[in-house]
């Protein structure tokens, strides 16, 4: 193979002499932009994560949200129907809310990962004089504050049980 001689013209650093290169203040101003640049893009970008980040957080604290609305009104209807406090899960599977919304075997583990019941107590040791120190069912964080009024449903219905008797 012949090799053919290199005919291009040899292309020249514009900033190989120092009489070439750009002033010292140029360079200074082209370091400050970049700067600026990467600042703002680096700004932006952490912004968009928070921005998907607190909107996953807010999906998230909906979903323990309607868990726990749906677990509060699933032991209401269990109490009315059994008279008694559930003790499983499974308990609270044989509910059938009035609303139809009942807890299936598939929603019942993801409930599970969201909201945490006290299935040792039974209707005597349910404090119902106080929905604030309600602690028999909670939801596991994060979860939006919007089913005190599902609680104050059940402990109506816990009160109202104890002054009646057991479904036999």
């Amino acid at each position: 193979m012949d090799e053919k001689p290199n005919t291009a013209a040899p292309v020249e650093n514009p900033y190989a002499s120092p009489a070439s290169a750009p002033p010292p203040r140029r360079r200074f101003l082209r370091y400050i932009a970049y700067t600026v640049a990467a600042v703002a893009i680096a700004i932006v970008v952490g912004f968009a994560v928070e921005l998907i980040n607190v909107a996953l957080v807010s999906l998230e604290a909906e979903n323990h949200l309607i868990a726990m609305s749906l677990t509060l009104e699933t032991v209401d209807q269990y109490v009315q129907d059994f008279g008694d406090w559930p003790r499983s899960w499974g308990d609270l599977e044989r509910a059938r809310p009035r609303s139809g919304n009942s807890i299936s075997a598939q929603e019942l583990e993801r409930i599970r990962n969201w909201v945490e019941v006290d299935f040792t107590l039974n209707l005597d040791s349910v404090n119902t004089a106080d929905p604030n120190a309600f602690q028999a069912i909670r939801p596991k964080p994060p979860c939006f504050e919007d089913y005190d009024w599902r609680i104050r449903g059940l402990l109506q219905t816990i009160a109202a049980r104890h002054t009646k008797p057991k479904p036999g």
